[in-house]
C-alpha cells in the first residue's frame, strides 16, 4: 500500500507534466491507476498458492430489502458525516 501510495504521487507529477501543454490537471487518474495496478498485483499474488485462512471470519447474515435500502440512504448521509438516515434522506432531497 505504501509503495502504491508513492506511486501514485509519483504518477500524478508526471501526467501533470504531460498534460500542461493541454492546460488539463490530472485529478484522481494517477490514484485510480494506481489502485488498478496494486489489485492486479495482489491477484496475481493470490493466485500463486497462498492459502491462509482468513483474519476475521464474517458470519452470512440474510439481506433484505429493508436493510438494504436503510443502509444506502444511511451512507448517503455518512458522506456528509451524518451518519442517520433521517440525515441520507434530507441529503437525497436537497440533492433532487
Amino acid at each position: 500500500v505504501i509503495i502504491a501510495s508513492y506511486f501514485s504521487s509519483v504518477l500524478f507529477v508526471m501526467l501533470g507534466k504531460v498534460l500542461a501543454p493541454y492546460k488539463t490537471p490530472p485529478f484522481t487518474l494517477p490514484f485510480n491507476i494506481s489502485t488498478l495496478v496494486f489489485l492486479l498485483a495482489m491477484k496475481q499474488i493470490s493466485e500463486n498458492g497462498v492459502d491462509e485462512e482468513p483474519l476475521v471470519s464474517v458470519a452470512a447474515t440474510p439481506m433484505t430489502a429493508k436493510a438494504f435500502f436503510a443502509g444506502s440512504i444511511r451512507g448517503v448521509g455518512q458522506v456528509f458525516l451524518a451518519n442517520n438516515i433521517i440525515s441520507g434522506c434530507l441529503v437525497l432531497v436537497s440533492i433532487m
